[in-house]
């Protein structure tokens, strides 16, 4: 049996935009599907809705011939395909060989079953886990009420003790190793201005490993960071301790997220334009003298042009002196700015292998703007660091302010991100410039994923859910969606192995005001046990602005 073969369906998908038609003659068959899906163990009946016409048009329709790859036709059209694949079914008559036309048909092996629930995300109520281990702590008859509420974790002081410890959050079962430093950086807002201290605590001592003494905690959102560093000996048991008991009563704090970053042993180096008309390094790209121009003034780089070209590399700033080490991480702080609306691209490669390959857009009144990367190197190799300004729709004149690049190595780097959405199992994340918030609206019975701003790729802003999801072997599965946004957007959805890139399922996503209820399966069953993530993306696809996305279930089935 002879499956058709992707050359095939090459040559032929020219006829699949115009529905197979055959201009070759006068006599004509009409009414043949450019591409048709059944399952396995369904007919197909080749002749339904199938005319044929003779120069004269006088109806022939009785001298079609059918040829079907995968298995026979018989004589009232019907074929019953065997096995699951891609085939062509083949259009002629019988006394005009010139007159053909091409169906390709697809045969999936999805067998009929019924569906039993195994797993259903509702969002009616914070789960147990959803404090992530972040706890209240009261002495000396000390109250307060934590719970989590539009994505923040919320601590309210009901009664004050005697100490400014008596009313405390605590992250325990922290473990601090020798030789590494670690931040930790939390995110919070408070109903007024609070009073709170911050430090980081060996709780078999009681010692203080690092402090931040009356900070100022106010309405607007701000990042506090704590550092620990040169620990003579690992710490098992670290705590992490917000006090707030300097404070009256009725004072609320809101954590959005804590962040922890380990490193070791960071080397800094940086890129900048201290002295007018050196460029320290960095080599221009323009197609002509008349078409583009540089100049290193006022502490920046500023490449001009006049206009753009139309292919990225033609308008570039770079260099090719940049060396990485086998096992190194690095960090890299790059500041541009645009007074004109543009896009670059910034690329880190050896060859065709980039480390770094990232496109921004930069906005006229924008300013000047940071953005950051991380990578590992797996070799010692030195790479080229690129600026690409040409094409990317970027037209007419405009200049390019290129102020710093700020590299930091490290032996070893690794960070964790908490945040409090209020079910632990799903998360989110951005990239700047995307930002956003992920939270339960418990009164609604929804996941609100509410978008400030998107990202510049899909997986930019991203839902995911990469716990307790397991399909197992000889089985096929369906997961059912009930979601909406607050206008209308596009978004991406996909099933996918852990640890490896082969979706079990991608769909695109039209989400409107008004609910949708969507239904994915897989096309196969299992060949193994595997531990899946379920994904949400939001970023680029044109989306723009605001939005908000609401989830109000998320049902996965087995298929028996």
């Amino acid at each position: 049996m002879k499956k058709l073969c992707l050359m095939m369906m090459t040559v032929f998908s020219i006829f699949m935009a115009t529905g197979c038609s055959n201009e070759t003659g006068e006599a004509a068959i009409t009414g043949v599907n450019s591409m048709i899906e059944i399952n396995l163990g369904e007919s197909f009946n080749a002749l339904e809705g199938i005319s044929a016409v003779n120069e004269k048009g006088k109806d022939i329709t009785e001298q079609i011939v059918v040829e079907f790859e995968g298995g026979v036709v018989e004589k009232n059209g019907i074929l019953t395909p065997e096995e699951s694949g891609d085939y062509m079914v083949r259009y002629s008559l019988e006394n005009h060989p010139e007159v053909m036309e091409t169906c390709f048909l697809t045969v999936k092996n999805i067998r009929q079953g019924t569906a039993n629930v195994v797993k259903t995300f509702n969002f009616d109520e914070v789960s147990e886990d959803a404090f992530n281990g972040l706890r209240a702590v009261h002495d000396n008859s000390a109250e307060g009420m934590l719970t989590i509420e539009q994505g923040k974790l919320s601590y309210t002081v009901s009664k004050l003790g005697n100490e400014v410890s008596d009313n405390r959050l605590e992250l325990v079962d922290l473990v601090l190793e020798t030789e590494t430093t670690y931040q930790y950086e939390l995110v919070m807002s408070a109903n007024q201005e609070l009073n709170v201290n911050i430090l980081v605590k060996d709780e078999a001592t009681g010692s203080v490993l690092a402090e931040q003494s009356n900070v100022k905690v106010g309405i607007e959102s701000q990042t506090v960071s704590l550092t620990v560093e040169d620990l003579d000996t690992t710490i098992e048991q670290g705590q992490l301790v917000i006090e707030l008991g300097d404070n009256e009563v009725g004072a609320t704090i809101g954590i959005q997220s804590i962040n922890e970053i380990n490193f070791l042993n960071p080397t800094q180096s940086s890129y900048s334009f201290d002295q007018d008309g050196e460029q320290n390094g960095w080599l221009i790209e323009v197609p002509s003298e008349s078409q583009a121009s540089a100049e290193v003034k006022g502490g920046a780089l500023i490449y001009h042009a006049t206009p753009f070209s139309e292919n990225p590399w033609e308008n570039k700033i770079w260099r090719n002196d940049f060396t990485v080490e086998q096992g190194k991480s690095y960090q890299l702080r790059l500041a541009v700015e645009a007074e004109n609306d543009m896009t670059f691209t910034f690329i880190i490669k050896n060859g065709d292998s980039a480390l770094v390959w990232s496109q921004h857009q930069l906005k006229e009144n924008d300013g000047m703007k940071e953005f950051s990367y991380m990578f590992s190197a797996e070799e010692n190799q030195e790479v080229e660091i690129i600026l690409e300004l040409g094409g990317q729709d970027n037209s007419g004149e405009g200049a390019f302010k290129f102020y710093s690049l700020d590299v930091t190595s490290y032996d070893g780097y690794d960070t964790s991100m908490t945040k409090f959405s209020g079910i632990a199992s799903i998360n989110s994340f951005e990239m700047l410039p995307a930002i956003a918030d992920l939270y339960l609206d418990t009164e609604k019975k929804q996941l609100v994923y509410d978008i400030t701003s998107f990202g510049e790729s899909d997986w930019h802003n991203k839902v995911y859910i990469d716990q307790d999801v397991t399909f197992k072997e000889g089985v096929r599965y369906q997961v059912d969606l009930k979601i909406s946004s607050k206008s209308e957007m596009t978004g991406l959805f996909v099933v996918n192995p852990i640890g490896t890139w082969s979706p079990k399922v991608v769909a695109e996503l039209k989400l409107t005001p008004e609910e949708q209820v969507l239904t994915f399966e897989t096309d196969k069953e299992q060949v193994f046990d595997q531990d899946m993530e379920i994904l949400f993306q939001f970023g680029g696809q044109g989306n723009k602005g605001e939005n908000e996305v609401y989830i109000s279930e998320i049902v996965i089935s087995e298929i028996k």
